[in-house]
């Protein structure tokens, strides 16, 4: 027999935007359905933390000790008193559920006092060439707490490896499949209102907007490059918190002399800006651990060019022909100069989309979920 807790106090470094923090309030979500009541404990807020309060009956923010930062060590007895003391008033059976790792020490620290159990989820970046995040995952706390929580791409890579003492189990992010569907949008009508004329071909890059995921040098290389520069628009979307990108792309605005390269920045309408688009590119060099735009690109069966980098090759296919090296970018550029629709059609084909949507749909997405939180009577 198993059930659920009555409360799971969700521990996270910040509410800022990213699909980290867009699966944990799906995850929210999911709780309230399931009566289970919902607490945040977080270090500070961002762009989020509005929508994290309307999934949770009670948050508390305040700054985390890290083990690996002395000079966060000032925060460590009123952390404790004060977690402690929001936790304690929680009734019933509770769980700990930390997001990513560098809360997970902190939060060890409250189940020593309250004997909640602590399950850590693997969230940010994961470089999967050598043992580095499982180590570092391990000195932050891993085989101290109670359940390892991690995306399909990273429990294949760090379970054979057995360098932590337990398995760790899978839990895909929640794709939205019934929003990101190519055939419920108006394809024509979205382009048009976007101002592109009908032979217009258009690239979309969607992520935190950044040196990191790429975007910066995507743009300028588009702009200096005269064929593509011709034949294409560029959609940039995603917030820009980084004060050098927002001069760095306003430098870049003022080279667009037709106007072919469109900064959105944050917008709720991703599918249907994806359904517009005839392919999708993916230039950074950031080891995502799961890359949920990336997937949700594929589910709205759109080609893609990306970087062989993170999660990306494991969701698309080693074998997948839009993937270049992170030490050749040069050639992604070559390629997306050069496609031609029979190239656009070929690399669709490449794509197992019905095997990714059946991974991240929202009935293999629950069913992973209840196992995960179901606690033994």
């Amino acid at each position: 027999m198993s059930k659920f807790p009555k409360s799971v106090i969700l521990i996270i470094d910040n509410t800022l935007l990213g699909g980290a923090e867009l699966s944990l309030i799906e995850l929210l979500k999911q709780f309230g359905k399931w009566n289970i009541d919902c607490y945040l404990i977080a270090k500070k807020g961002g762009e989020l933390f509005d929508e994290f309060k309307k999934y949770t009956k009670g948050q508390l923010v305040l700054p985390f000790p890290y083990p690996t930062k002395l000079a966060s060590w000032i925060h460590y007895l009123s952390y404790k008193r004060n977690a402690s003391r929001f936790i304690n008033a929680i009734p019933g059976d509770k769980v700990i559920l930390v997001g990513d790792l560098y809360p997970l020490w902190a939060a060890l620290q409250l189940k020593k006092q309250r004997g909640a159990p602590v399950y850590s989820i693997f969230q940010g970046e994961y470089v999967f060439e050598d043992d580095s995040c499982p180590r570092k995952w391990i000195r932050y706390g891993a085989n101290q707490a109670d359940k390892l929580l991690a995306s399909e791409p990273i429990c294949a890579h760090v379970n054979p490896l057995r360098l932590i003492n337990k398995e760790v189990e899978c839990l895909n992010p929640r794709v939205d499949l019934s929003r990101f569907n190519r055939s419920l949008y108006n394809r024509d009508d979205i382009r048009r209102k976007l101002g592109l004329l009908p032979t217009d071909r258009l690239a979309i890059c969607v992520g935190q907007i950044g040196v990191p995921k790429g975007q910066p040098w995507l743009a300028q290389q588009f702009l200096g490059n005269p064929d593509l520069y011709k034949n294409w628009h560029l959609l940039i979307v995603g917030p820009m918190r980084n004060k050098e990108d927002q001069v760095f792309f306003a430098d870049l605005k003022s080279q667009d002399k037709s106007n072919r390269l469109h900064l959105l920045g944050l917008r709720k309408d991703v599918p249907e800006l994806y359904s517009a688009s005839d392919l999708a590119l993916f230039a950074g060099t950031f080891n995502e651990s799961f890359g949920l735009a990336v997937v949700e690109a594929a589910v709205m069966e759109l080609p893609i060019f990306a970087l062989r980098s993170g999660s990306i090759p494991y969701n698309l296919g080693e074998n997948y022909n839009g993937l270049f090296s992170k030490n050749k970018k040069d050639l992604l550029i070559e390629a997306w100069s050069n496609l031609t629709s029979e190239g656009v059609d070929r690399l669709k084909g490449e794509i197992d989309i019905n095997s990714i949507r059946h991974r991240v749909s929202e009935e293999t997405w629950r069913s992973n979920v209840k196992k995960v939180f179901s606690l033994a009577e």
